[in-house]
């Protein structure tokens, strides 16, 4: 009798010890604030967002941070304020990119980003290529095809080399960027 009611009063505690954590757990998690169906007005928002897509061996493949996230039901799409995205490709080879805007808008049917306003990609600089940022004014993102393009002019920046180009295609999976037409500016290649 002393023994059950010992185990009765363990299990008890042990109870009301994870009703406990599971209360301050489900504080902890971010919020969707629901607001009025006035298709003019965001239907939910997130705050301090930081989403990770990990690859098949478990490592970050691509990151998105952003300060806050403002989604519209009627518009099946997200707005992204001061967005931040690292892309790692598959290839360990291959440097990853950072890219960086003022606003960024993600289409949920089409599973694409675009990006608007002061649009910086940055490569870091490696033992094969100093660091480069492709400066822009828009650019559209296609994760799942691992594609990256604008149609808008393009800066292309190096330390002592300066290349502008009419549209830009990047392939996330391998890392090559390719300039559409008019390219032009000058090149020193004993900068590197």
């Amino acid at each position: 009798m002393f023994q059950t009611k010992n185990i009765f009063l363990v299990l008890l505690t042990i109870g009301v010890i994870l009703s406990g954590f599971m209360i301050v757990l489900l504080n902890l998690q971010p919020r969707i604030i629901v607001r009025n169906e006035n298709g003019n007005s965001f239907d939910g928002f997130m705050s301090d967002v930081i989403a990770i897509k990990m690859d098949r061996n478990g490592y970050p493949r691509t990151e998105l941070l952003s300060p806050t996230f403002h989604y519209y039901r009627t518009k099946d799409n997200i707005t992204i304020d001061k967005p931040r995205m690292l892309i790692n490709p598959d290839n360990l080879h291959v440097d990853g990119l950072s890219i960086t805007a003022d606003q960024a808008i993600a289409f949920l049917t089409t599973k694409t980003i675009h990006l608007y306003r002061n649009v910086i990609i940055t490569r870091n600089q490696n033992k094969h290529s100093p660091k480069t940022k492709f400066l822009t004014s828009a650019l559209t993102i296609e994760p799942d095809q691992n594609k990256a393009y604008t149609h808008r002019q393009v800066t292309i920046i190096q330390p002592e080399n300066t290349l502008t180009a009419k549209g830009l295609r990047a392939n996330l999976k391998t890392g090559v960027i390719s300039f559409v037409s008019h390219a032009s500016g000058e090149f020193n290649p004993n900068t590197n």
